[in-house]
């Protein structure tokens, strides 16, 4: 009787534990930039690249503006934010940017962000 009491128990535990798992494993990565919304619909102005960060290293800079961050068009300041730390780590993700008036792409490797 016992063993059949901790046995469902264990049982109505597991999905909670698989799902607590899934969410530690799923970390949130970062570009390193500070960004606000741009004067136009669907860009974001880059008010700040952190020195050696990844956008450092990939040659974003202040002034730019993001029109896509890996194929998606943010319509808005949070949308892009939630693109952003939606990126894998360690994966290349291109950022179409238009810096003096010429639209150029990047390639940017997100970092993982220790919370």
């Amino acid at each position: 009787m016992t063993r059949r009491i901790v046995l469902s128990l264990l049982l109505l535990a597991l999905p909670a534990l698989c799902t607590a798992e899934e969410k530690k494993a799923a970390k949130r990565s970062y570009v390193g930039v500070m960004i606000a919304a741009g004067k136009d619909k669907g860009t974001i102005l880059v008010t700040a690249v952190f020195a050696g960060g990844p956008a450092d290293k990939a040659g974003l800079q202040v002034g730019d503006l993001i029109l896509k961050i890996d194929g998606a068009v943010p319509q808005d300041l949070q949308t892009a934010v939630k693109v952003i730390g939606a990126l894998k780590a360690g994966r290349k993700a291109a950022l179409l940017v238009r810096r003096d008036g010429k639209e150029t792409e990047i390639e940017v490797v997100p970092a993982a962000r220790d919370d």
